[in-house]
């Protein structure tokens, strides 16, 4: 049952404040999938006033809005325009921070694949989207006379070879902590995490 699968969002369903948010927080999730991200907020009881996901699996989307009804649900990072942030802006005019999270697709990236593309892959470019809405989150306030947005960046790959590295964290614009999920548990799980903003106020 739901209850069993989704008990902290079931709860706030069932006390009618789902959407009503604890937090002035947004939390735009890129490459959502199935909202591992909404997730693990739902466990440290941080509920945001919104959420946009975004993310081309219709599979990912059904399951994400059976724990999330109230996320905005955008298929393709490619299409989001600034005029779409700018009326995030406007649509959420009490919140002061944003979380902007997310693991762009690794395949081009993982030493596993042999036919990888590195950054110059399709796949990996796809991170060019969200720094693109990283920048407009930073500029829309200002726009509608509103205060800015604090901003906490998260993203998220695969240990990659030392030319992918480089690119990548060029764009990004700061270095990455590396994490071993084996360090924690039983599955080695090597990834790279780029940080940046007052994550004391997500916890």
């Amino acid at each position: 049952p739901r209850s069993t699968l989704f008990p902290y969002t079931t709860l706030f369903r069932s006390e009618g404040l789902e959407g009503g948010g604890t937090r002035n927080a947004l939390v735009v999730e890129c490459f959502a999938g199935m909202g591992g991200l909404k997730q693990a907020l739902d466990l440290l009881g941080f509920e945001p006033a919104g959420v946009i996901a975004i993310d081309n699996s219709p599979e990912c989307s059904r399951i994400y809005r059976q724990h999330c009804r109230h996320a905005i649900w955008i298929q393709d990072i490619t299409t989001i325009t600034e005029a779409q942030v700018i009326e995030w802006r406007r649509r959420f005019p009490k919140v002061t921070q944003v979380i902007l999270a997310g693991g762009w697709p690794c395949v081009n990236h993982s030493l596993l694949n042999v036919h990888r593309q590195g950054a110059e892959g399709a796949t990996s470019k796809l991170l060019d989207g969200m720094l693109q809405i990283r920048q407009w989150l930073k500029e829309c306030s200002r726009k509608l006379n509103l205060p800015e947005w604090k901003l906490v960046e998260m993203y998220e790959n695969v240990v990659m070879d030392d030319g992918d590295f480089k690119v990548q964290t060029k764009k990004i614009g700061f270095l990455p902590y590396f994490m071993e999920a084996a360090q924690l548990g039983r599955c080695r799980r090597p990834r790279l995490y780029w940080l940046s903003g007052d994550r004391k106020s997500v916890v």
